[in-house]
Parts: structure tokens; C-alpha cells; sequence
């Protein structure tokens, strides 16, 4: 009766061991996936936050794109580029500068990275900043109704957007296109 109890005592303590060592394991493993995952949404996070820095650098230096921006002239009334709209030629290996006029997101709410800063990005504002982005899906005219999908760094999938919200990030009629009086 005391070998049985033994023994009992012996696998009951060898189990608790045995837990201990796994639940350290699992610990672990859990806290490596969590650094590897805070790791790549800090990457992401300053690869995305540099596509819109980009942006804003184009957006500034072209007085077409800053004037659309800040509202002072209106789009229709000035030539515009955008691909794939009026002939304009769509190319998948460039960077074109995604832009909204009016209260919009600027990514898709899902699916998004797991930050304050991606959810910030997925919430609607008057005027979101402008982001570099390229176009993943070749379009084939009036079959897509004008959307085509965009790729970025501040998105984990692509998303479709309108060629209407996509702009060359230079405007040929940046030379000779005539501003107000305030206007630099």
C-alpha cells in the first residue's frame, strides 16, 4: 500500500513539474510571437508613416495637387491626371498618390494592423493625408466602374479605391496653371 502511495505521490509530483515546464514553455513561445508581432507593426508602422511623408512631399511641391488639396481651386475647373481617366495611361509598376476631397478613411477598417495609429488611419477625417500607393490589379476599363485595387504599407491587404482618388504625383499643368493672387 505504501509503494502505491508512493509511486501516486512520485507521478503526481513529476506531473506538477511537468506543467510547470510546459506552462513556462508556453510562456515563452507567447512572449517571442508578441515581441515578433510589436516588431513588425512598429515596421509597418514607419514604413506607412514614410508612404505618407512621401506623399505629402509630392502633394506640396505640386501646386495642382495643393490647391486640390487645401480646397482653393476647384478639380473640374483645372486638367487634372489621374490614371486610367481621360486616356491616361495606368501603369502597375509606379507609385501614384492616393488623395480624398471630401471626409473619407483613409484605409479600410478591416482588415487592419492592430495599432491606435492604423485605427486612427481607418477613421474618417475632412481632409485625410495623402498616401503613396500602388496599383495591384490592371484595369481593364469600364468593367471595374473605375476602381481599381491599391497596395500600401499602411494596410495588411489591398483595397479597391476609385481612379478618381488617384493622382500622377506630377500634374503636367503644374507649369502653367493660374492660382489666386495668395496662392505661393
Amino acid at each position: 500500500m505504501n509503494s502505491i502511495l508512493d509511486n501516486l505521490i512520485k507521478n503526481k509530483i513529476l506531473l506538477a513539474i511537468l506543467a510547470a515546464v510546459m506552462s513556462l514553455g508556453g510562456f515563452e513561445a507567447w512572449k517571442y510571437n508578441q515581441e515578433k508581432h510589436e516588431k513588425l507593426i512598429a515596421e509597418k508602422k514607419a514604413n506607412c508613416q514614410e508612404e505618407i511623408n512621401s506623399a505629402y512631399s509630392f502633394v506640396n511641391r505640386s501646386k495642382t495637387l495643393n490647391s486640390i488639396r487645401l480646397k482653393f481651386v476647384d478639380e473640374n475647373k483645372i486638367a487634372v491626371q489621374h490614371p486610367g481617366v481621360n486616356g491616361e495611361p495606368v501603369n502597375t509598376s509606379i507609385n501614384y498618390i492616393l488623395m480624398y476631397t471630401k471626409p473619407h478613411a483613409l484605409i479600410p477598417s478591416q482588415p487592419r494592423y492592430d495599432d491606435d495609429y492604423f485605427v486612427s488611419l481607418s477613421n474618417a477625417k475632412d481632409v485625410p493625408p495623402p498616401l503613396m500607393v500602388f496599383i495591384k490589379s490592371s484595369y481593364n476599363g469600364m468593367a471595374n466602374n473605375g476602381m481599381v485595387k491599391v497596395s500600401t504599407q499602411c494596410s495588411p491587404d489591398e483595397f479597391e479605391v476609385s481612379l478618381n482618388n488617384l493622382y500622377f504625383y506630377f500634374q503636367k499643368g503644374d507649369d502653367n496653371v493660374q492660382f489666386p493672387s495668395f496662392f505661393p
